[in-house]
């Protein structure tokens, strides 16, 4: 899912490192960070991976929200924060 343009974010909110990174150097850019972890997809990349996210969201691995600041609820911080993150990701991409 980190193909299909996921962003992965720590428990603040942050983006941490590049998501098309091998797994062993993005699980040790996670070792380093504080969880729980994020993968946010937006609706066009989660329907571009329809499949995996229906499969996680079955099992309870995935959840859907409706808004960014549903997500930032959840996560416990600022909606702003989430906002800047994907400001500054949009940027860079």
């Amino acid at each position: 899912m980190r193909g299909a343009g996921g962003i992965l974010l720590n428990a603040e909110g942050k983006r941490f490192c590049d998501e098309l990174g091998r797994r062993d150097t993005v699980f040790e850019a996670m070792t380093k960070q504080k969880g729980p972890f994020y993968l946010v997809l937006n609706k066009g990349s989660a329907k571009e991976v329809h499949w995996h996210c229906e499969h996680y969201v079955a099992r309870n691995l995935m959840k859907k929200y409706k808004s960014g600041i549903d997500l930032a609820k959840e996560m416990k911080i600022h909606p702003s924060t989430l906002e800047e993150t994907f400001n500054k990701y949009n940027e860079d991409a």
